[in-house]
């Protein structure tokens, strides 16, 4: 399903400029907890999955098409999150660096 949203809010008290735009949320979705690996402190990753689904700060997020997503648990629901409010250590990862991630 496409969504036109409005990209709207604040960052340090500072209005951010809107934007309006076609989006297709991503349906990653599991029906159970998926199996999370550790890539470093307080970051992990769904294992051997096609799509990069982190967990970081107690969300998920995952970026699909130069966008950033974030659910509030593996269920899905995700909503368009400003790269700004991405961990940053989540951000600077390399695309593709953890799809189908196994441990080494």
């Amino acid at each position: 399903m496409r969504k036109r949203i409005l990209c709207l809010g604040a960052v340090a008290g500072l209005a951010v400029a809107a934007c309006a735009a076609e989006v297709t949320p991503p349906t990653v979705a599991y029906d159970s907890e998926p199996a999370l690996l550790e890539v470093e402190p307080g970051v992990q990753v769904v294992g051997d999955a096609d799509d990069e689904v982190f967990v970081s700060g107690g969300a998920y997020w995952t970026r699909r098409d130069g966008r950033w997503w974030t659910a509030p648990d593996y269920r899905g629901h995700w909503v368009a999150a400003d790269a700004r409010v991405v961990p940053e250590r989540i951000r600077t990862y390399p695309v593709g660096r953890y799809r189908r991630y196994r441990r080494p």
